[in-house]
C-alpha cells in the first residue's frame, strides 16, 4: 500500500505549526517574566498582643470557712408529769409554736385526789402526835414504878429498857416522823400538779389535751429553748486548723438557703465525729435570740430544721495578696507584664476561697499582673498595654480595705502608666 503524498504533506504542516506555537509560548513567557518588576522582600512583622494589667496590694485577710448545716435546738425537753391525773387546765399558748416564758404555767393536773391525800396525812400526823404524848405519859409512870421497886430492894429481875417502855417510845416517834414525811410528799405532789416552763420555751409538739388522763410516762409536750439555737455544720478536715478554736469568740454568719435573712453566730465546739458519707468534721455554731424576740425591730425568725449556709471567720492571714481566680493559671501561676513581655510567675498559695486565692510569695506590689485572657500565653510573648479602656481592678483584702477611707472621686483606683492599683 503506497503512502498518499497529500497526507504526508498535511502531517508535516501540522507538526511545523505545533512547534511554532510552543516556541512562541515559551518566548512570551520568558519575555513576561523578564519584564516583571521585582518586589523587595520585607522582614516579618513581630506580633504584639494588647493586654490589661492590674497591681495588687498586701493586706490582712480573715480565712473564711464555708459550710452548710441544719438548725437544731440547743436544749430540748420532753415534759412529763411527776404525778398522774387528769389535765384540768392548759395555757392559751399550749400548741405547736406557742411561746411560754420561764416559770409560767404550761398546764395543771386535777388536784382533788392530792388534796384528799394531804388531809389524810395531816390527820395521821395528829394521831401520831397524840400517840407520842400518850407514850410519853406511860414512860413517866414506868419510871416511877422502877423507882419504887428500887426503894423496896426487891430481888425481882427486870429489863430497864423494857420497863421504861423505850421501844414503844421509839415507835411513837418514828410514826410521827412518817406522818410528817407523808405531809411533805402530799404537799410536793400538789405542787407537781402544776407544770411550768423550765426556761423560755417554744412548744414544738403537744401530747395531751384538756381532760386527758396522763401518767408519769406521758410526754405532755416537747419543749425547745428559744434563747439560743445551734447549727451543726460540716467543714473539710484540712480547714480545722484555720478555725482558731484556741481563741474565744470565733464568729460566724448564718444565712438561710434561698433567702436573704442572716444571723450572727459563734463557734461553740467540734463534735469530735465525722460525717459518715462525706467524712467532713462537724462544727457547732450558736445563734443567740434566733427568733428575734429581743430585737426592737421585726426580724424573720430562724426556724428549726432550716437548711443554712454558714461562714466562719477563722484565723487571719497577714500580708497576703488576694488574687482573683480568673487570674490564676495551672493552679499556681500568674502572668506578669514586664518590659513589654510576658513572664510566668509561680505563686505560693496559702488559702483559697470560691472567687480568689491568697498568696504570700511569688508576687510583689510592683508586679503588673495580666488580667486579659490569652489562649496561647508563653514566656517572652510580646505585649503592649491597653490604653484605650479602664483596666480591671482586683479587690484588695477586706481587712486592708477597712483601714482606708473610700474616695468617691476616683472610686479607690489610682491609675499610673496604664496600670491600675487596687486600694
Amino acid at each position: 500500500m503506497q503512502n498518499n503524498p497529500t497526507s504526508r504533506k498535511k502531517v508535516l504542516i501540522n507538526a511545523v505549526v505545533f512547534t511554532l506555537m510552543i516556541a512562541l509560548g515559551l518566548g512570551g513567557y520568558s519575555f513576561f517574566m523578564g519584564s516583571k518588576p521585582k518586589v523587595a522582600r520585607k522582614a516579618p512583622v513581630k506580633k504584639v498582643t494588647t493586654v490589661k494589667v492590674i497591681r495588687l496590694k498586701k493586706g490582712s485577710v480573715p480565712m473564711q470557712i464555708k459550710g452548710t448545716g441544719t438548725v437544731i435546738p440547743a436544749r430540748k425537753v420532753e415534759l412529763k408529769p411527776e404525778v398522774s391525773g387528769t389535765v384540768a387546765w392548759t395555757a392559751p399558748q399550749f400548741a405547736a409554736g406557742g411561746i411560754i416564758k420561764k416559770g409560767d404555767v404550761i398546764l395543771r393536773i386535777d388536784t382533788r385526789d392530792y388534796d384528799i391525800a394531804l388531809r389524810k396525812s395531816k390527820s395521821s400526823l395528829a394521831t401520831a402526835k397524840a400517840e407520842l404524848m400518850l407514850e410519853q405519859g406511860q414512860q413517866r409512870v414506868a419510871r416511877e414504878g422502877i423507882r419504887l421497886l428500887d426503894e423496896s430492894k426487891s430481888s425481882e429481875k427486870y429489863s430497864t429498857a423494857l420497863a421504861l417502855r423505850e421501844p414503844q417510845l421509839m415507835k411513837a416517834k418514828a410514826e410521827l416522823e412518817s406522818a410528817k414525811a407523808d405531809i411533805q410528799l402530799a404537799e410536793l405532789n400538789l405542787t407537781r400538779c402544776v407544770l411550768r416552763a423550765p426556761f423560755d420555751v417554744m412548744i414544738q409538739e403537744t401530747g395531751a389535751n384538756l381532760g386527758s388522763r396522763v401518767t408519769t410516762s406521758t410526754t405532755v409536750a416537747t419543749l425547745v429553748a428559744i434563747d439560743e439555737y445551734w447549727v451543726e455544720t460540716a467543714v473539710p478536715v484540712d480547714r480545722l486548723e484555720h478555725l482558731g478554736l484556741s481563741r474565744n469568740g470565733v464568729t460566724a454568719t448564718v444565712v438561710r438557703q434561698g433567702g436573704i435573712s442572716r444571723w450572727d453566730g459563734e463557734v461553740l465546739r467540734l463534735t469530735g465525729t465525722l460525717t459518715e458519707s462525706t467524712r467532713l468534721a462537724r462544727v457547732v455554731v450558736a445563734v443567740k435570740d434566733p427568733r428575734g424576740l429581743e430585737s426592737q425591730e421585726f426580724t424573720m425568725p430562724l426556724m428549726l430544721g432550716d437548711y443554712v449556709d454558714v461562714t466562719i471567720e477563722g484565723n487571719t492571714i497577714q500580708s497576703a495578696y488576694k488574687i482573683p481566680q480568673n487570674l490564676v493559671h495551672n493552679d499556681n501561676e500568674i502572668w506578669v507584664y514586664k518590659d513589654g513581655e510576658l513572664v510566668i510567675r509561680k505563686i505560693a498559695i496559702v488559702w483559697k476561697s470560691q472567687d480568689a486565692v491568697y498568696a504570700l510569695n511569688g508576687i510583689s506590689e510592683s508586679d503588673a499582673v495580666i488580667a486579659s485572657d490569652l489562649s496561647d500565653a508563653y514566656t517572652g510573648m510580646s505585649l503592649a498595654l491597653d490604653s484605650g479602656s479602664a483596666p480591671t481592678v482586683a479587690e484588695q483584702p477586706k481587712e486592708e480595705r477597712r483601714k482606708k477611707p473610700h474616695n468617691n472621686s476616683d472610686n479607690g483606683v489610682r491609675k499610673d502608666n496604664n496600670v491600675a492599683t487596687a486600694e
